[in-house]
């Protein structure tokens, strides 16, 4: 379930309201799990967030992941091995080696 909605939210098309909303926008959804973090989808927009580069394979587009959203994100590893996680499918991939680290907006 939780997967299906984080591609809900991936593919999501703003159409005319995308005028609105910031392209830097982070989108964080955290599904409810016994004893984990607090659930719910969370929106930042501040400037100063650490950030990274991915590539979202569904759409072949890079967007920018902050730390909160890519807690519950499948992302494969850069030299495209399944990073000891055989099995998983994978949603975004790391663009190349360097960019597993987060940088300053």
């Amino acid at each position: 379930l939780a997967l299906e909605e984080g591609r809900a939210l991936d593919e999501l098309e703003l159409g005319e309201t995308e005028e609105r909303v910031p392209s830097h926008m982070e989108v964080a959804y955290i599904p409810h799990e016994t004893g984990g973090p607090y659930p719910g989808i969370f929106l930042f927009t501040q400037s100063s967030r650490m950030m990274r580069p991915v590539l979202q394979l569904h759409l072949s587009s890079v967007e920018l992941l902050g730390t909160l959203e890519q807690h519950n994100m499948s992302i494969r590893c850069p030299d495209g091995g399944h990073g000891g996680s055989p099995g998983l499918t994978f949603t975004h991939s790391e663009l190349n080696a360097g960019a597993m680290l987060s940088v300053v907006a």
